[in-house]
């Protein structure tokens, strides 16, 4: 499967722990610069397991099947976007480690090789805002979405990473376009 490995693709990644802003950032950033945006895979599979009648708890009583079938649903969306375009990720693929450790469940050798080999042209990690709000597909609590922070930065070793604060939407938006612009 073709993956994101060339410093040549301007594809980027907005992650962060849960309810840190993320859709929404990249919702605004795609519409008024007309990048092209990926949607979350997990909660697009919530989405599509909910509607067909499964609880939340049903859905995520196997974390490591869950995480498998997320992370196999992001390799197919990496594997059919051109590669010559801005694209942006509500998450990209190492986003699975973070949840794999945050559960305490090693990831298999195949997972772990190809996160190694996926490479975004940068990550911008959303820092927690002040007032965590639970959805009906969030399953973390305040204090694992913190956690989460610091593993999906561990995550993205390697990659180049920017800290967004929790700053008003459009200061995060421009802060990330001006960004994505100089590269």
């Amino acid at each position: 499967m073709r993956l994101a490995m060339s410093r040549a693709r301007k594809w980027f990644v907005i992650t962060g722990g849960p309810a840190a802003g993320k859709s929404t950032t990249l919702a605004r950033l795609a519409h008024r610069h007309g990048w092209r945006a990926v949607t979350e895979a997990a909660r697009d599979l919530i989405d599509e397991e909910l509607a067909a009648g499964r609880t939340l708890a049903a859905i995520r009583a196997d974390e490591q099947a869950f995480q498998g079938r997320v992370f196999a649903e992001k390799l197919a969306r990496e594997a059919a976007l051109p590669e010559n375009e801005v694209i942006l990720f509500d998450r990209g693929l190492q986003d699975t480690l973070a949840f794999l450790r945050l559960r305490g469940i090693a990831a298999g050798a195949n997972v772990v090789e190809l996160c190694s080999r996926a490479r975004y042209m940068h990550v911008f990690l959303l820092q927690q805002l002040p007032d965590y709000q639970a959805d009906y597909a969030r399953s973390e609590t305040p204090a694992e979405a913190a956690q989460l922070e610091t593993l999906l930065e561990e995550a993205y070793a390697g990659h180049p990473l920017t800290r967004i604060p929790p700053l008003p939407l459009d200061e995060r938006v421009e802060l990330i376009a001006r960004a994505i612009r100089r590269t």
